[in-house]
Formats: structure tokens, C-alpha cells, sequence
């Protein structure tokens, strides 16, 4: 946000900010109406490094476009920085590095800009606009960023480019089309010019707490304690403030006061929790133990009923990261003992990828040592972080697997945040470790005081090392240190946990003993080891067959590592609390059965179900589990948040739903097809025998064996049991080029099967095949079975929504075609083509086989083969 002569000016960032909080762009537009008002925030250093990393992204990806191709950069110091951006377009420039852009009260500069084919102003081509960002993952402010550089790009090539993209910070180009969000960019852009050109500096806006108030938190920080903000209670979330102050409770005193006895669309639990919680805060006094309440257990399993008796071999563990290298580095391992009675501590260090492989192994080793010598022994650690990130690197190495996989199987890994949240209520305003230890130590001394702090002091370390180790290093040796406290104070919370355990009388509950690992899974685990250690005493292997030996190892068992996650996620919710599910989005709990009789539906019998008051994402159609007991399957039949009413099908021959009930989300899709084949063809691979010729030109990376030099088209169609890869660049035409293949493919009798998973790229893809059809006078009709959602698929195509995935019925009559059976063995009917996602379950070998003349084109979803 800029102040000028000619009025003010705005960026896409100022965009961002106002969809973030409102709150934010008043006080910006604030500080330039009455300037010395406000005080700025300054930059802390861990911020200053995220940025930096950013901006290292950006570099890294500018650098691989030089590389491959002419790319043009604009001076950002330079004032004709307009015109050169625009002399760049029109001379046909392939990249434009920080373009500048403006249109109206905007202005702003790209990233880059893509020429891609097709007709505007500037001749037969246009401009995309592509942006960087460190994230990993998609954020929706992205699409609103990208939505209003395209408006300002649109006057200069006289069109609005249909595409836009990210550059993701796991160097993943994930392309968007910008007509899916631009209604929604229109309406944050009216909205936030209606606060700007309505402005007034005396009608301060509301300052909701628990928000981001970015470089103006101090300020906002302040004005929130000194009217003593409800948002300073422990463990509130958003919604439920706004719920509180919809019902007139707006400060912490006033929650520790109310006598109501509910608040609207809040559960009755979370209200009371709330106010104890508030009323200890209350109670504190600076510089003395915090009051802390115990709670009574929803059920012999929660709180203490997860804290095990100890064990001389017992580890406290924490870990120190730095999530600003690529793909993250995990630094340090540490981990306190017990030694003849004295507490010990032990840490592997890692500074690349080869030395946090070689730290990992190490810690494994250890711990899964102590185990084995003593299975009563756990490794307790405070919150989430450190088992997901020994998952994580399990999964990223492909090592160690079956250790990690015996650990927590057997429950070993014991999360002591969870337990306190579960057992009892503190008078603290956070329940982070270093609120928690106040019960039982006194202030730490230590220099690093925060993981933030460690970030910050392993970067000045990595950029100016004073020393190789902790040891000859300072700087290390404080992070060490800090590393130490955090171990030493878990310790010394399980010692005052089990002291509380024992006034309340509470029990440890054993979980049951894990399922027997199937034999399948140990043969296939088997094979890949065999074939990783054959590497080994093979040191005169061809470097490309070592290569493709190892990846065929590591692939036969890429399922399994993927789906484990997903099934850590549902054991994590299924040992949750009602309350926590209750506040878990992604979950719906303590539904009551009605008084309404069971329905019978074919060979189902159709549940009533009233539920309390919680935001929930499940709706009619989704899968989900039951919370106590997981291999319970169901499909939420219809749902009406509104009378909080939803119906629930069961075969009859599973017997009666319980009247009492919390779900979880199915997440889980069985892969089994896909890893059999997979299996057969390793195995096969592995016995001597050759693999088959496209896979394996595929495989190592060879040109695709045709005739001459033929264009994408009649390589395809003169390929000789080969592969044929394309790749480009965003906006290249790979989309186009794969439709028109598809349909000249089709129109010689040929049938395609497409492998995708994104329902995004099907629906994609399956336009431009349908669009490349009609040019060549194809009569066709096509179905999509599965989800239909916002796909926008090409008018004209039938949809069937077949997800439940287990229980198929025949599908309706379609025009133009028969009637449609689906299970996981069989696939009938009569469409030129069939569209399958992964609510289908449809492998390509059964379709092919089995259904010979039922489709030319199919296209499958993420879990198909």
C-alpha cells in the first residue's frame, strides 16, 4: 500500500492481507494517514530467514530457466520498468523475470511470465503469470494473488490468460485455471476497495483475538491485554470465540464468570471446559505454580489410563529442525536416560541429507535396542512432532521400517501432551512444554529459549560456522543445551504425571497386541531388502541396472509406506476424547441414536443419528469410520446440519449400529491390485527375466522406438512396445497435445487407458479429448463415475456418483447407452468412453479383459492400476 500525490495504490499483497484479516489493511491504511500513530513491528530474525529462503527459491528456479532457455529480467530499480515489461511481451520473449504490472488502483511485480500458445494482441501467442512460493502445499490466497496479476497483465496482450501457476517449494508446478476463483477474486477486491475508499480513521474495527495481525501484533497485542481479551484463554479456537462473543462473553473474566448454562451452536463440554480453564488463569499469581484441576476420564483409556508404569530403559526424546532447507533437515536427535539413577543424555547430529539419514539409523538402532531388551520401555515425547518426523524420515529413506513400524505398532512412542491435555486443566495461557514445566521446575536459564530461537542460531551457524561440533562450537553447544532442557523437562513431567496418576488412582490401560504382520507384507519387505543388500555384493552392476534395481526395490513396497500415514492419522483420532473430536473438523462426535426405528433399504437397514453442536467437513455421500472400532465401514446416507440429524447405512448382516457413536473420515483405499502387479513384476524382474519393453524403456529413461522422427502424434501411433514421455514447461500444450492423441488413437479402433491423481487433470484431460474428438467427427457419449464436484467437465457428460465404493448398485439408465454395473472384478455397458476416479476401484487388466467392447478411453482416478 502506497501514499502518492495522485491518491493511493494497492499490490496483490494487500489483498492477501485483507482476506487474512481485515484488521490489517486498516491499521496499514492507518499509519499512512496519521503518520508517528502506530508503532511497526520490526522484522524478527526468524521472518527475515523465511524471506530469504524465499527469495533462494526464486534464484534456484531462475537459474534452472537460464539454463534451458532465453529469459529477460526487468530492473526493479528501474522507473520504465512498465514499458520494458511490455517492449519484452511484445517481442516475443520466452520468460519475463519480475515483470512489472499495473491497471487501475493496482500495481505489482511478477515473478514471471510464460509465453504460451495462443492468439491475443501480441500475435499467436500470450503471456501466463507463474509465481514462486516456499510453501509445500497449495494455500487459497495463491489463486488471489495470481487472479488479480492476470487482471493487471490483461490491457498489455489485450487477454486475460485463462491459466495461471505456483511454483511450489518442493519445486512442484501446480498449474491453475484462473475462471475457477475469479468470481471469488472479485468480491475480495470490492470488498477491500469499499474499506479503503470508505476509510475513516476514528471507526476503529474490531480486533478479533487468536488472529494475524502480521508487522502491527505488538500494537493489536496490547490493546487485547489491557481489556483483558477471552482470546487469552488456553486452547480456545477461533470459532469458538466468535461463539462466545456472539453471546456477549468478549473478556477472560467474563468467561471465568458466566453462570450460562449453554451458548449457542457450542456443545455443553466445550463450554464448561472453557470456563474452568478460564477461571484457573484467574487464579494464577506471577512467579508461583500455576493452579492446575484434574479431570474426570471419559473412559479408562484417556488421560492417565495411556501413561505407562516406568521402565530403567525408559527415553525422553525431542528433536530440533530446520524447516528452511529443501525438504527440511532434521539436526539433532536428543534423548535423556537414566543411567545407575543419574539422568544421561544423548544426541546425533546432521547437516545434510547423507548425515540425517546416518542420525536417524543411529536413533533407531538405539531405541529399538532398548525395546527389544526390554518391551515395557517407551519413549515419551511432548506433542506431535517427533514421531511424525521419525515417520517421515522412514518413509523419505526407505529405511529402518520394520523398527519403526515394531515401535509403533506396539505403542512405544508415548505422547505426554496428549495426556495432559486429556488428564487435567492448568493455569496457564498456553499448553506448550514451557507452560506446563512451571508446575514442576523453576525458569530456564538457557539462551536458546524456543525452537524459533534455534532456527535462528543454526542458520547464523550454517552461514558462519564457528566450529565443526558441538564441542568446538558455541553456537551448537547452546542449541545443544537447549535440546538438553526440553529432554530433561519431559523426564521430569512424566515423574510429576505418575505422581498425580497415583493421587487419582487412575490405571495404565495396555493397548491390545497388534495384529500379526500379514505374510505377504513380510515376503514383499523380504524381496526388497534381498535385492538392496544384492546391491552390494554386486560393485561391478551397470550403473543404470543398479539405478533401476534399486528404484523396482524401493517401489514394491511405495503403497505400503504411502498409506501408513493415513492410517497413523485414523489410530491418532480413534484414541482421541469425544471432545477432542468434537473440535476435530474432519470428524463428527457424540451422535445419538433417535427414536425413529431402522429403516430397511435392499439388504441394508438405513439409522437415524442426532449429533450436538460442532463445525464438522463430512457431509451425505462420505465414507467414515466408527471411532471404537476402526474396521467398521459406513456411508453417511443424507445429512442435515441444520436439525443436526444424519442417516447412516449398515448391511444387515453386519448386525445393529451402537445408539451411542463418534466417526472418524475413511481415508483409506485399498491398493491391493496395483501392489500385486507391481509384486509380479518385480519378482519377475528380480528371477532373471526381462521386463516388458515399454516399461522398460520407461524405466531407463531410453528415446521411444519409432520410425523416422515423427511428431507426438505419429510416434504414438508407429511406437514398438515403447514409451513415449512429454514434458514441458506450464502452458506448453502437453494437456492439448495428450487430448488429440487420445482421439486419433480412439478413431483407429485403439483403446487408451490414462492414470491421474488429480480428478482436476481427468476432467481436464477428458475435455480435451472430447473437444479433439469432435474436430475429427467422432459421435461419442462418455460417463464419469465418482465424484463430479467443480471438475467442470465438458457439457453434455453423464455423471454417476458411485462412491460407495464397496456396495455397488446398477447404475441408472443413461442416454445413449446401457445401464452400468461396477464392482471391484467385473465393468459392462456400451459407452465410447468411461471415466473412472478413485471411487471406482476398476483396474485396467479387468477392463480390458473382461469387457473387451465396453470403452475406448479410460481414464482412472490416483487409486487405480
Amino acid at each position: 500500500m502506497q501514499k502518492t500525490s495522485d491518491g493511493y495504490f494497492y499490490s496483490p499483497s494487500d489483498l492477501i492481507a485483507f482476506l487474512d484479516n481485515q484488521a490489517v489493511t486498516w491499521l496499514d491504511r492507518l499509519a499512512l494517514e496519521r503518520p508517528g500513530l502506530l508503532t511497526r513491528d520490526e522484522a524478527e530474525e526468524a521472518q527475515e530467514l523465511v524471506r530469504q529462503s524465499g527469495d533462494k527459491h526464486e534464484r534456484r528456479f531462475l537459474e534452472t530457466l537460464r539454463a534451458t532457455g532465453a529469459v529477460v529480467e526487468i530492473d526493479r530499480g528501474d522507473r520504465d520498468a512498465l514499458r520494458k515489461t511490455q517492449a519484452a511481451m511484445l517481442a516475443g520473449q520466452e520468460v519475463i523475470y519480475q515483470a512489472r504490472l499495473a491497471h487501475g488502483e493496482f500495481s505489482g511485480w511478477a515473478d514471471f511470465l510464460f509465453r504460451v500458445d495462443g492468439p491475443s494482441d501480441l500475435g499467436s501467442y500470450h503471456y501466463e503469470v507463474w509465481d514462486t512460493k516456499l510453501a509445500r502445499g497449495m494455500k487459497p490466497y495463491f489463486a488471489i494473488q495470481l487472479c488479480c496479476y492476470a487482471e493487471m497483465l490483461a490491457p498489455l496482450q489485450g487477454l486475460r490468460p485463462p491459466n495461471a501457476g505456483i511454483i511450489l517449494g518442493s519445486g512442484r508446478r501446480q498449474p491453475l485455471r484462473l475462471d475457477d476463483f475469479w468470481y471469488y477474486y472479485q468480491a475480495v477486491k470490492r470488498a477491500f476497495l469499499g474499506q479503503q475508499r470508505g476509510f475513516d480513521p476514528d471507526q476503529t474495527p474490531p480486533f478479533p483475538g487468536m488472529a494475524d495481525y502480521r508487522h502491527w501484533s505488538g500494537h493489536v497485542t496490547q490493546l487485547l491485554e489491557a481489556r483483558d481479551d477471552v482470546s487469552f484463554t488456553a486452547n480456545i479456537t477461533t470459532p469458538q470465540i466468535q461463539k462466545l462473543n456472539a453471546a456477549g462473553i468478549v473478556t477472560l473474566r467474563g468467561l471465568a464468570e458466566s453462570r450460562r448454562a449453554t451458548v449457542p451452536r457450542m456443545a455443553r463440554p466445550t463450554l464448561e471446559r472453557l470456563r474452568r480453564q478460564a477461571r484457573l488463569q484467574r487464579k494464577a499469581e506471577p512467579g508461583q505454580p500455576p493452579p492446575y484441576e484434574l479431570l474426570d476420564p471419559e473412559s479408562p483409556t484417556h488421560g492417565f489410563g495411556q501413561l505407562p508404569p516406568a521402565s530403567p530403559l525408559d527415553v525422553c526424546f525431542d528433536m530440533e529442525g530446520y524447516p528452511l532447507a529443501d525438504r527440511g533437515l532434521e539436526y539433532l536427535f536428543g534423548a535423556t536416560h537414566s543411567e545407575r539413577g543419574q539422568l544421561q543424555f544423548r544426541d546425533w547430529w546432521a547437516h545434510d541429507p547423507q548425515k540425517e539419514r546416518a542420525a536417524f539409523e543411529g536413533f533407531i538402532d538405539w531405541v529399538y535396542a532398548r525395546w527389544r531388551r526390554d518391551p515395557s520401555m517407551h519413549i515419551y515425547h511432548y506433542a506431535a512432532y517427533e514421531p511424525a518426523a521419525v515417520k517421515r524420515l522412514m518413509c523419505r529413506y526407505a529405511t529402518r521400517e520394520h523398527e519403526v513400524d515394531e515401535l509403533l505398532r506396539h505403542h512405544v512412542f508415548v505422547d505426554l501432551y496428549r495426556i495432559v491435555r486429556q488428564a487435567l486443566l492448568v493455569g496457564e495461557p498456553a499448553y506448550s512444554l514451557k507452560n506446563v514445566e512451571h508446575l514442576y521446575l523453576p525458569a530456564r536459564g538457557t539462551e536458546v529459549a524456543t525452537a524459533g530461537d534455534s532456527i535462528v542460531y543454526y542458520h547464523r551457524w550454517l552461514i558462519s560456522p564457528d566450529g565443526g561440533t558441538w564441542r568446538e562450537s558455541p553456537t551448537l553447544r547452546m542449541i545443544r543445551d537447549y535440546n538438553q532442557a526440553d529432554c530433561d523437562s519431559t523426564w521430569g513431567l512424566v515423574e510429576w504425571l505418575r505422581a498425580r496418576q497415583s493421587e487419582c488412582g487412575q490405571a495404565y490401560v495396555a493397548p491390545p497386541p497388534p495384529a500379526e504382520v500379514n505374510e505377504q507384507l513380510t515376503a514383499r519387505a523380504a524381496l526388497a531388502r534381498e535385492m538392496l543388500a544384492g546391491l552390494d555384493l554386486a560393485p561391478s552392476l551397470p550403473p543404470e541396472r543398479r539405478r533401476v534395481t534399486e528404484l523396482l526395490a524401493h517401489l514394491i513396497e511405495f503403497h505400503r509406506r504411502e498409506l501408513k500415514s493415513r492410517y497413523w492419522a485414523m489410530f491418532e483420532r480413534a484414541a482421541m476424547t469425544e471432545q477432542e473430536l468434537i473440535e476435530d473438523a474432519d470428524c463428527l462426535a457424540g451422535l445419538q441414536r433417535t427414536k425413529r426405528p431402522p429403516v430397511p433399504d435392499k439388504q441394508s437397514f438405513i439409522y437415524e443419528y442426532e449429533f450436538p453442536e460442532q463445525e464438522t467437513k463430512l457431509r451425505a455421500g462420505d465414507r467414515v469410520l466408527l471411532a471404537a472400532d476402526t474396521r467398521t465401514r459406513l456411508v453417511i446416507e443424507t445429512f442435515d446440519a441444520d436439525a443436526r440429524k444424519l442417516t447412516l447405512r449398515r448391511g444387515k448382516k453386519h448386525g445393529a449400529l451402537p445408539d451411542y457413536l463418534s466417526l472418524l473420515p475413511d481415508e483409506i483405499v485399498d491398493p491391493k491390485t496395483m501392489v500385486q502387479s507391481i509384486e509380479r513384476t518385480v519378482r519377475a524382474f528380480h528371477a532373471g527375466a526381462a521386463l516388458p519393453p515399454a516399461l522398460e524403456d520407461f524405466l531407463y529413461r531410453r528415446p521411444p522406438r519409432c520410425q523416422g522422427l515423427p511428431d507426438s502424434l505419429e510416434a504414438a501411433q508407429s511406437l514398438d512396445s515403447s514409451a513415449l514421455c512429454i514434458q514441458g514447461p506450464p502452458g506448453c500444450g502437453k494437456t492439448v497435445t495428450g487430448g488429440r492423441l487420445i482421439a486419433a488413437l480412439i478413431q483407429q479402433g485403439k483403446r487408451v487407458a490414462v492414470a491421474s491423481n488429480s480428478h482436476h487433470a481427468i476432467a481436464l484431460l477428458m475435455k480435451s479429448a472430447l473437444d479433439a474428438a469432435v474436430e475429427l467427427g467422432l459421435e461419442v457419449s462418455a460417463v464419469k463415475c465418482g465424484e463430479d464436484g467443480s471438475h467442470q467437465l465438458p457439457a453434455g457428460v453423464a455423471v454417476v456418483d458411485n462412491s460407495g465404493l464397496f456396495d455397488y448398485d446398477p447404475l441408472p439408465q443413461l442416454a445413449g447407452g446401457t445401464a452400468w454395473v461396477f464392482s471391484r472384478e467385473e465393468a459392462a455397458g456400451g459407452f465410447d468412453y468411461l471415466f473412472i476416479d478413485e471411487a471406482g476401484q476398476v483396474s485396467v487388466a479387468n477392463l480390458v479383459a473382461m469387457a473387451p467392447a465396453a470403452a475406448n478411453l479410460v481414464l482412472l482416478g490416483d487409486q487405480m492400476q
